[in-house]
Protein backbone atom coordinates (compact mmCIF):
# COMPACT_ATOMS: atom_id res chain seq x y z
CA UNK A 1 0.00 0.00 0.00
CA UNK A 2 2.91 2.34 0.68
CA UNK A 3 4.14 1.80 -2.88
CA UNK A 4 0.75 2.84 -4.18
CA UNK A 5 0.75 6.00 -2.10
CA UNK A 6 4.29 6.88 -3.21
CA UNK A 7 3.26 6.41 -6.83
CA UNK A 8 0.20 8.60 -6.44
CA UNK A 9 2.25 11.34 -4.78
CA UNK A 10 4.82 11.15 -7.57
CA UNK A 11 2.11 11.39 -10.22
CA UNK A 12 0.43 14.32 -8.48
CA UNK A 13 3.70 16.24 -8.23
CA UNK A 14 4.43 15.51 -11.89
CA UNK A 15 1.01 16.74 -12.97
CA UNK A 16 1.21 19.90 -10.87
CA UNK A 17 4.68 20.75 -12.15
CA UNK A 18 3.50 20.19 -15.71
CA UNK A 19 0.54 22.49 -15.16
CA UNK A 20 2.38 25.37 -13.51
CA UNK A 21 5.89 25.32 -14.94
CA UNK A 22 5.52 24.26 -18.54
CA UNK A 23 3.79 26.33 -21.13
CA UNK A 24 2.49 23.75 -23.54
CA UNK A 25 -0.01 24.13 -26.31
CA UNK A 26 -3.07 21.86 -26.32
CA UNK A 27 -1.50 19.49 -28.88
CA UNK A 28 1.53 18.97 -26.60
CA UNK A 29 -0.67 17.87 -23.67
CA UNK A 30 -1.87 14.68 -25.35
CA UNK A 31 1.24 12.51 -24.72
CA UNK A 32 1.46 13.77 -21.13
CA UNK A 33 -2.23 13.11 -20.54
CA UNK A 34 -1.95 9.59 -22.00
CA UNK A 35 1.06 8.85 -19.77
CA UNK A 36 -0.65 10.27 -16.68
CA UNK A 37 -3.85 8.31 -17.27
CA UNK A 38 -1.87 5.15 -18.08
CA UNK A 39 0.11 5.56 -14.85
CA UNK A 40 -3.08 5.80 -12.82
CA UNK A 41 -4.69 2.84 -14.57
CA UNK A 42 -1.48 0.84 -14.09
CA UNK A 43 -2.10 0.92 -10.34
CA UNK A 44 -4.95 -1.59 -10.73
CA UNK A 45 -2.89 -4.60 -11.90
CA UNK A 46 -0.03 -3.52 -9.63
CA UNK A 47 -2.18 -3.63 -6.50
CA UNK A 48 -3.68 -7.00 -7.52
CA UNK A 49 -0.20 -8.44 -8.12
CA UNK A 50 1.12 -7.10 -4.79
CA UNK A 51 -1.82 -8.66 -2.98
CA UNK A 52 -0.85 -11.99 -4.56
CA UNK A 53 2.79 -11.60 -3.45
CA UNK A 54 4.33 -10.33 -6.70
CA UNK A 55 6.34 -7.17 -7.41
CA UNK A 56 4.32 -3.95 -7.35
CA UNK A 57 6.78 -1.95 -9.49
CA UNK A 58 7.03 -4.53 -12.29
CA UNK A 59 3.28 -4.93 -12.61
CA UNK A 60 2.73 -1.17 -12.37
CA UNK A 61 5.07 -0.64 -15.34
CA UNK A 62 3.35 -3.42 -17.29
CA UNK A 63 -0.06 -2.05 -16.38
CA UNK A 64 0.91 1.46 -17.44
CA UNK A 65 2.02 0.50 -20.93
CA UNK A 66 0.12 -2.76 -21.55
CA UNK A 67 -3.00 -2.50 -19.37
CA UNK A 68 -5.16 -4.66 -21.63
CA UNK A 69 -2.67 -7.52 -21.31
CA UNK A 70 -1.51 -6.94 -17.71
CA UNK A 71 -4.94 -6.90 -16.06
CA UNK A 72 -6.11 -10.35 -17.20
CA UNK A 73 -2.70 -11.84 -16.45
CA UNK A 74 -2.71 -10.46 -12.89
CA UNK A 75 -6.22 -11.78 -12.36
CA UNK A 76 -5.08 -15.24 -13.46
CA UNK A 77 -1.79 -15.19 -11.51
CA UNK A 78 -1.52 -17.72 -8.77
CA UNK A 79 -0.48 -16.34 -5.37
CA UNK A 80 3.20 -16.57 -4.47
CA UNK A 81 2.60 -18.25 -1.11
CA UNK A 82 6.20 -18.18 0.22
CA UNK A 83 6.43 -14.41 -0.36
CA UNK A 84 3.01 -13.78 1.18
CA UNK A 85 3.99 -15.88 4.20
CA UNK A 86 7.31 -14.02 4.58
CA UNK A 87 5.54 -10.66 4.38
CA UNK A 88 3.00 -11.70 7.01
CA UNK A 89 5.75 -13.05 9.29
CA UNK A 90 7.57 -9.71 9.02
CA UNK A 91 4.30 -7.90 9.85
CA UNK A 92 4.08 -9.59 13.26
CA UNK A 93 2.49 -12.98 12.64
CA UNK A 94 3.94 -16.30 13.81
CA UNK A 95 3.47 -19.95 12.89
CA UNK A 96 1.61 -22.34 15.14
CA UNK A 97 4.08 -25.05 16.24
CA UNK A 98 1.38 -27.72 15.90
CA UNK A 99 -0.40 -27.01 12.59
CA UNK A 100 2.04 -24.50 10.97
CA UNK A 101 -0.72 -22.00 10.17
CA UNK A 102 -0.07 -18.26 10.59
CA UNK A 103 -1.56 -16.68 13.72
CA UNK A 104 -1.16 -13.41 15.61
CA UNK A 105 1.97 -13.01 17.73
CA UNK A 106 -0.07 -12.51 20.93
CA UNK A 107 -2.31 -15.55 20.41
CA UNK A 108 -2.60 -17.96 23.33
CA UNK A 109 -4.72 -20.51 21.42
CA UNK A 110 -4.38 -21.37 17.74
CA UNK A 111 -7.53 -20.41 15.83
CA UNK A 112 -6.93 -23.20 13.31
CA UNK A 113 -6.22 -26.26 15.44
CA UNK A 114 -7.44 -25.01 18.85
CA UNK A 115 -4.31 -26.01 20.77
CA UNK A 116 -2.84 -23.96 23.61
CA UNK A 117 0.30 -22.09 22.63
CA UNK A 118 1.39 -21.12 26.13
CA UNK A 119 4.06 -23.49 27.44
CA UNK A 120 4.08 -24.75 31.03
CA UNK A 121 6.88 -22.33 32.00
CA UNK A 122 4.97 -19.38 30.60
CA UNK A 123 1.73 -20.48 32.26
CA UNK A 124 3.52 -20.62 35.63
CA UNK A 125 4.66 -17.03 35.10
CA UNK A 126 1.16 -15.93 34.14
CA UNK A 127 -0.46 -17.53 37.19
CA UNK A 128 1.41 -16.22 40.19
CA UNK A 129 1.19 -18.08 43.55
CA UNK A 130 -1.04 -15.42 45.09
CA UNK A 131 -3.43 -15.64 42.18
CA UNK A 132 -3.53 -19.44 42.49
CA UNK A 133 -4.51 -19.16 46.15
CA UNK A 134 -7.27 -16.69 45.29
CA UNK A 135 -8.72 -19.00 42.67
CA UNK A 136 -8.54 -21.98 45.04
CA UNK A 137 -10.40 -20.01 47.72
CA UNK A 138 -13.02 -19.00 45.16
CA UNK A 139 -13.65 -22.68 44.33
CA UNK A 140 -14.46 -23.57 47.96
CA UNK A 141 -16.78 -20.63 48.56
Amino acid sequence: MQDCIKTLVFLAISAISALFFWELSSADWRPLAVLLIGSLIGLIPASIARHKGHSFAVWWALGTFLFVIALPITLLLSPDLPRIEQRRLSEGMKKCPFCAELIKEEAAVCKHCGRDLITHAESAEVRSPTRRKATERARYV
